[in-house]
């Protein structure tokens, strides 16, 4: 009963596509059971999120720019869930009306309208400094379909524009292959070299492959991704790959091996002990 899924999972795991959820009441949670079934929850499932993404949201436990619409785009929110029934142009409601969540409230799953692809072709990258970037990507002036703002001391990206860039039209078919693994295909071969952004959290153990060519993964919208796209390409890998991660569970597996042989040594001890001790009984 604890984790049957409830009215909200089963409105929404028939969508296979990539997205987030915004789920509400808002706010510093710990409830991860989105998780579960595999549903990405904007808000996290634990209290130890990056530095950048609490940034991007308007600060750690404050939230600020949950509102805006283009961080709702930026992190390809699909669907909001509320306690309540609202009316708004850009949200519909799935069904009929509420349906039972896991404690039993009623809940009311809506599809955000304007929701934007979880990766998409950009054509041009701005350098910009981490202090002015949240502020930048909320302000309805700005089109982050557009131009992404990558940090100063990126491999990529101008310091200069004349004018923003168009929006390029190349559609992306997105899928997790599983967790710590996606891959992008465009619909048609790429005309101009540009960059796909990823709305996924930049981490430098992120790796990526274009048509099977190593390319580098850059940290874009102040806490997302963006990959380098020669001209031409049409297919990119991306991987999570940590070598810290690896050392580190290899180094636990054997410390957990130890000690299980510690313990088997000494309960065989023990038992060996105990033994000898009923037998000189026994012989006395």
């Amino acid at each position: 009963e604890q984790f049957a899924p409830d009215g909200v999972v089963r409105a929404l795991r028939a969508d296979s596509s990539v997205y987030r959820v915004l789920r509400a009441p808002a706010g510093c949670y710990t409830d991860n059971y989105l998780m579960v079934y595999g549903i990405p929850d904007l808000l996290g499932y634990q209290g130890t999120e990056l530095h950048a993404y609490d940034e991007l949201l308007g600060g750690k436990c404050q939230l600020r720019h949950l509102g805006s619409p283009n961080v709702w785009q930026l992190l390809a929110v699909k669907y909001v869930v509320l306690d309540h029934s609202v009316q708004h142009p850009a949200l519909t409601l799935l069904g009929s009306g509420p349906v039972p969540s896991q404690d039993g409230r009623p809940m009311y799953v809506y599809q955000y309208q304007d929701a934007q692809p979880f990766a998409r072709v950009v054509a041009e990258a701005f350098k910009a400094p981490d202090a002015q970037v949240p502020s930048t990507l909320i302000d309805p002036r700005f089109d982050p379909r557009r131009v992404l703002l990558v940090p100063p001391d990126a491999p990529v990206g101008v310091t200069s524009l004349a004018s923003l860039p168009d929006t390029v039209p190349d559609a992306v078919r997105s899928q997790q292959v599983r967790p710590d693994a996606y891959r992008f295909e465009l619909a048609e071969p790429l005309q101009q070299a540009a960059y796909l952004f990823v709305s996924e959290n930049y981490y430098p153990a992120w790796h990526a492959r274009v048509d099977g060519v190593p390319q580098p993964v850059v940290r874009a919208q102040m806490s997302l991704m963006a990959i380098p796209l020669p001209k031409g390409s049409r297919a990119v890998d991306l991987t999570f790959q940590s070598a810290r991660y690896t050392v580190g569970r290899a180094i636990t597996l054997v410390t957990l091996l130890l000690l299980a042989g510690l313990g088997g040594y000494g309960w065989l001890g023990r038992r060996g002990g105990v033994g000898a001790a009923n037998g000189e009984g026994r012989g006395g």
